[in-house]
């Protein structure tokens, strides 16, 4: 290696690096650095995945170990329940359903709806 310096990607402390890829001066500096990273990625879907999350867990704790379960929609929005987000759609026959990871959501009809695990 010669004597080029680098800059630190945290810091911005000038170094001069042991290996050609490398952009921290610390192994410390890298850390710090790449958990920040991965904090403001976690930080930029908090909005869907801490209800996603939420609503897994409640669905998860509900159905238990049953295979499916119908809830009335004003129990849902007591629990907190948040309707406006899914993970993909599952396709039976020809109708697609919204899910939540593991959990099939049917609508029975306006005031009630039916969870399906499909493990």
């Amino acid at each position: 290696m010669g004597s080029e310096k680098k800059y630190d990607l945290l810091t911005g402390d000038e170094f001069i690096p042991k290996r050609s890829s490398q952009k921290f001066a610390t192994r410390e500096n890298a850390i710090k650095y790449n958990n920040l990273k991965a904090k403001e990625r976690r930080e930029e879907i908090k909005y869907v995945q801490e209800p996603l999350r939420k609503n897994f867990h409640f669905l998860k704790e509900e159905l238990g170990n049953d295979k499916e379960k119908e809830f009335p929609v004003d129990y849902l929005r007591g629990a907190k329940y948040n309707f406006g987000v899914f993970t993909h759609f599952r396709t039976v026959g020809d109708i697609s359903y919204p899910c939540i990871y593991q959990f099939m959501i049917v609508k029975i009809n306006k005031e009630k709806l039916k969870f399906i695990r499909y493990d």
